[in-house]
């Protein structure tokens, strides 16, 4: 498709206990920062396993309709932020 490659997001980062807020590394971590610096490209986030956000996908609707802002929201708005001032810089080059 030849389409530029933004940067990585690290899916599945880690989980936090709900019940003592310990957060767990249920897989490998880091593997988007590696791949990010392996293949020179920004890391843009990592985004946690959040049992929320699967509730409200099943439900149809979405995290932030439902919920005062959370981590997973500001960890959300700062990978969109990213991607916004990627996409500007791109803009003004062309």
């Amino acid at each position: 498709m030849n389409l530029p490659i933004i940067g990585i997001i690290e899916n599945m980062s880690g989980f936090t206990c709900p019940h003592c807020g310990k957060t767990i590394d249920l897989f490998k971590k880091g593997g988007g920062k590696k791949a990010a610096q392996d293949f020179k490209i920004p890391l843009l986030g990592t985004i946690p396993l959040d049992p929320s956000i699967v509730e409200q996908g099943d439900a149809g609707t979405t995290i932030k309709k439902t919920q005062s802002i959370s981590q997973i929201d500001k960890i959300f708005e700062a990978i969109t932020k990213k991607i916004e001032t990627h996409l500007r810089n791109t803009n003004k080059k062309t």
